[in-house]
């Protein structure tokens, strides 16, 4: 859900889907589409185990090339024409083009900072809703062992005014210094 509230301009996208797949249906090959549709489907298998990609939008590639070559094997299996593909195109315009205006207006989520170690990524995220003050908040991601994947290990929200330098990870057992800029293990 956080993926979609944060990229909303790119999910209205989506509406291209049908326009692709039947380009996809006119120049490609039925066996390339299939290819491509299960190698898609298998670099999306990291979402199960919380990982996710260095590249924000990996997933939503993935998905939109998904969804782009099943729909190139339902224009063949229906003998859709180009001009039933653009009817659909145009409804999912208006669709897509309602989410993401109630997705700008909901608010809108920006990494203020971020600071980067060995093997951890720490950013400091502002959530800014529809009203009221953003909900500022640190999260901290772990970097796998298999290059181009990180995953999200806790998330602290920015409220303690005592120790403004010392934000403490007691889920992942890390205390982050932010004036210093150093990440250490959590004292017990």
């Amino acid at each position: 859900m956080y993926f979609w509230i944060k990229h909303t301009t790119f999910i209205f996208l989506f509406f291209t889907v049908p326009l692709s797949g039947w380009l996809m249906n006119k120049y490609l090959p039925k066996n390339i589409t299939l290819y491509l549709r299960v190698i898609c489907i298998v670099l999306l298998l990291p979402i199960l185990t919380g990982y996710n990609y260095i590249i924000e939008i990996a997933y939503g590639c993935f998905l939109y090339l998904i969804l782009a070559c099943t729909y190139s094997l339902k224009i063949e299996a229906r003998q859709l024409d180009l001009k039933a593909v653009f009817k659909f195109s145009l409804k999912l315009l208006a669709i897509l083009g309602l989410i993401t205006f109630m997705g700008k207006m909901a608010g809108i989520v920006v990494v203020e900072n971020e600071w980067e170690f060995k093997n951890y990524k720490v950013e400091y995220i502002r959530d800014q809703g529809f009203s009221g003050g953003p909900l500022m908040q640190y999260q901290l991601s772990q970097y796998g062992k298999i290059p181009g994947f990180i995953k999200p290990l806790d998330v602290v929200i920015d409220n303690d005014t005592a120790r403004p330098c010392q934000i403490n990870f007691t889920d992942a057992q890390i205390v982050f210094d932010r004036c210093e800029g150093t990440i250490s293990a959590l004292k017990k």
